[in-house]
């Protein structure tokens, strides 16, 4: 299996731990070098990981190698095209492609050009034309969408309010200390700003224009 975009390794190291053999491709040096501190603490594995753009990725080294590729919110990083004639090349004969991602819904803005994420006609457009078929497809949106939600009017309501309370309080009595925690903290709440509504992509799943889908594909023409 390849875990394409695998972030820090999370999903690699259960799918590791449960027997599967999984390589991991990331563009992201930082990120890949996480990845190799898991895979550090598992003693068994034999993971292979790869420092490229999915679009980059060696296929001449690894023609139809792999039975499954994952993109775990991964997969609008990549051009559709490009995506998929990569994977034909990479995959067995049969193999399964995995998606879990946001697609852009018919409803999306004027502006969803400025998206990165495929539009979800698009993608069946594609489909229908490719050597490609369609096992699966969930509509997720329903369950994610509240969690988003929630964690939005947890940033505005609540966290935001108290880190004020506390930067007030900091500047009065530690000016140093108020100086120190307020980059800090500054980070933390710009991290919890790219996770919430104030993202674009996860602004889409509550208003409509985003859908959240799993996805199985199965590569019936092998190239």
């Amino acid at each position: 299996m390849l875990d394409v975009g695998c972030g820090t390794g999370y999903i690699l190291a259960l799918l590791t731990q449960k027997g599967y053999q999984v390589d991991a491709a990331s563009p992201s040096q930082f990120l890949i070098e996480r990845v190799k501190q898991r895979l550090a603490e598992l003693p068994d594995s034999t993971s292979k990981v790869f420092v490229t753009r999915f679009e980059d990725f060696p296929e001449p080294l690894y023609q139809q190698y792999y039975d499954v590729i994952l993109f775990n919110e991964s997969f609008h990083q990549t051009p559709m095209p490009r995506a998929f004639s990569k994977v034909q090349k990479l995959l067995k004969p049969g193999g399964l492609i995995i998606i879990c991602d946001m697609f852009l819904t018919d409803d999306a803005a004027n502006n969803a050009s400025l998206d990165t994420r495929h539009k979800l006609t698009d993608f069946y457009r594609y489909i229908e034309q490719s050597p490609f078929s369609l096992l699966r497809d969930d509509d997720l949106t329903q369950y994610v969408a509240p969690n988003v939600a929630l964690m939005d009017d947890f940033l505005k309501n609540k966290l935001k309010p108290a880190s004020e309370m506390l930067g007030t309080y900091l500047q009065s009595n530690n000016p140093v200390l108020s100086k120190i925690g307020s980059f800090l903290l500054k980070k933390r709440l710009t991290q919890f700003n790219e996770k919430t509504l104030y993202h674009r992509g996860s602004q889409r799943l509550v208003d409509g224009s985003g859908s959240y889908r799993f996805i199985v594909l199965q590569l019936v023409k092998p190239v």
